[in-house]
């Protein structure tokens, strides 16, 4: 008895011995396992669906290897810094093209450049504009690798059209006619509502309050949301509010949802049209699609502003994508960077287009007639996805210009922007206020 009271006190001591490297941690995974890796993701439907793909073709062309998938619950930017507190960052974590520039100038991430360059993966097989984004240090270097290519369109529903008997729009199409659109679609709202079996009813959700529709607004127009230049708010503050103007005066006639309300109209088949980006398409089929398996969506590219004193009518874009941490081990940072590599070639995208969710980095993807996204509502204008590059605008838009402010400055953003200045009694005053709050956030 005593021999084994003995041997169980010195199984005891050697499993407390082992215990602190079986449970210490690269990245806050909870495991020191050398083949597991950890990523941080969005606590979203759509952000977990998405990793668990990639999770399933990266262990299935790994074998032997893990991942551990950390839900990021909050706002991103808080998750962070509560991980960095307690030394718990992932090995992997999701970005986001807004605080890109921040957390890059804050050494969150490991650049990728070098890794791209030894497996022979080229910048120039990618859209220019989002590795634009993606090298978010201002020193030429990549960053993060990008999963998507984000720009904003227009989605439609084509049934709404029919009952107004109004055109489907193309392309080519302006400010001005997509105005004359609206115009026409509110005209039969009444049988719109009566068909749909609805008592609200708009002709468009123009997403007023989100920066991917106002930043190109506001640009379109010769105005920024910061003068980098002399370092404070509102550059051209007559053409910001022009572009920011134009955007509210849809809310104003009532053609669009005011930017105050959080409904989501196009879904409910309350609204004939929809500004979106890629990842919206999903949540619109599984909505509106009909017992006979039919979708009536279609998209189209955005208008082009067309009043004389825009010289570039831009479009909004930008991506998500996934950073390898400067918390990543270096006996792990191979096992990442395979991830990485796995999700920006061929093979993921391919995987990542086929839930019809996400459009190709890779620009011969995008630009392949029989790419598999085009495979998801078959006869679709899959082509106002890439169509106009020359017209991009990234997402960036603080890229350059004091890091440290960022996150500030967006949190002025997020509470104001348009919805605010819908809601202003004095819009003088309000844009007033904003600049303030701006320049305050800047430091000034």
């Amino acid at each position: 008895m005593k021999v084994v009271k003995k041997l169980l006190v010195i199984a005891v001591m050697l499993v407390t011995l082992i215990m602190p490297v079986g449970f210490s941690a690269c990245g806050g995974g909870g495991t020191n396992s050398k083949s597991e890796i950890t990523i941080g993701v969005m606590n979203n439907s759509n952000e977990v669906r998405a990793i668990n793909d990639f999770k399933s073709a990266y262990m299935k062309k790994y074998d032997g290897r893990s991942v551990n998938i950390v839900k990021i619950t909050g706002t991103l930017d808080n998750w962070i810094i509560k991980q960095q507190n307690a030394g718990e960052l992932p090995d992997i974590i999701q970005v986001y093209d807004y605080s890109c520039g921040y957390w890059t100038n804050k050494n969150l991430f490991y650049p990728i450049s070098d890794l791209m360059a030894r497996d022979g993966i080229s910048e120039d097989d990618y859209f220019s504009s989002i590795m634009d984004i993606a090298k978010s240090g201002g020193d030429g270097k990549v960053y993060w690798a990008p999963r998507d290519y984000n720009k904003t369109v227009i989605a439609y529903n084509k049934d709404m059209f029919d009952i107004a008997g109004v055109e489907y729009p193309d392309d080519d199409w302006t400010w001005t006619d997509f105005v004359a659109t609206c115009n026409a679609l509110n005209a039969k709202a009444g049988e719109i509502k009566s068909a749909m079996n609805q008592t609200v009813f708009y002709a468009v959700d123009g997403n007023l309050n989100w920066e991917a529709v106002y930043y190109p607004a506001i640009k379109s127009y010769g105005g920024d949301i910061i003068d980098k230049e002399n370092g404070t708010a509102m550059k051209n503050k007559d053409a910001f509010v022009k572009g920011v103007s134009k955007l509210l005066a849809l809310a104003d006639d009532g053609l669009a949802k005011p930017p105050s309300e959080d409904t989501v109209p196009f879904s409910n088949r309350q609204c004939a049209m929809q500004i979106c980006v890629r990842p919206d398409i999903v949540s619109y089929v599984n909505n509106l699609k009909k017992s006979d398996g039919s979708v009536p969506i279609d998209f189209v590219s955005m208008p082009a502003y067309d009043d004389p004193d825009v010289d570039i009518s831009y479009i909004g874009m930008g991506c998500t994508g996934y950073g390898i941490t400067t918390n990543c081990s270096e006996e792990k940072l191979d096992l990442a960077w395979d991830f990485i590599k796995l999700i920006i070639t061929e093979e993921g995208q391919e995987l990542f287009s086929s839930t019809g969710s996400g459009f190709p980095v890779l620009t011969e993807m995008a630009f392949d007639d029989n790419a598999t996204y085009r495979k998801y509502i078959p006869g679709a204008n899959h082509d106002a996805f890439y169509k106009f590059p020359e017209r991009d605008l990234p997402m960036n838009y603080l890229a350059g210009f004091k890091p440290e402010a960022h996150l500030d400055i967006r949190q002025v953003l997020t509470d104001s922007m348009l919805k605010g200045a819908y809601r202003a009694e004095d819009r003088t005053a309000f844009y007033n206020e904003l600049e303030a709050r701006l320049n305050n956030a800047i430091g000034k």
